[in-house]
């Protein structure tokens, strides 16, 4: 009767493990498809961001561009208007 209490005691204390292991499992692998999903929204705002930011740039470029046009072309009349004043003279 002892060995059989003493099984009896070892089958209960491996079913509470047991439960523990899968409470313990369930809860570390709810956190890590919680985690997951974190990762996954901030890589797609990271993307997004990034997006935004070469959007900025090539916008920045293109103005840039433009201005450096506008100023070749205004500095190109004043040396035209330079050469035909030296000219008249």
């Amino acid at each position: 009767e002892l060995t059989l209490q003493n099984e009896y005691q070892l089958r209960l204390k491996d079913m509470n493990h047991n439960d523990e292991i899968k409470l313990l499992t369930d809860r570390a692998t709810a956190e890590l498809d919680a985690e997951k999903a974190k990762y996954e929204m901030l890589q797609q705002d990271n993307n997004d961001m990034e997006m935004e930011y070469e959007e900025k740039l090539k916008q920045v470029d293109e103005r840039n561009q433009a201005q450096i046009a506008t100023l070749e072309a205004t500095h190109q009349q004043k040396i035209m208007a330079e050469v035909e004043r030296y000219q008249q003279l």
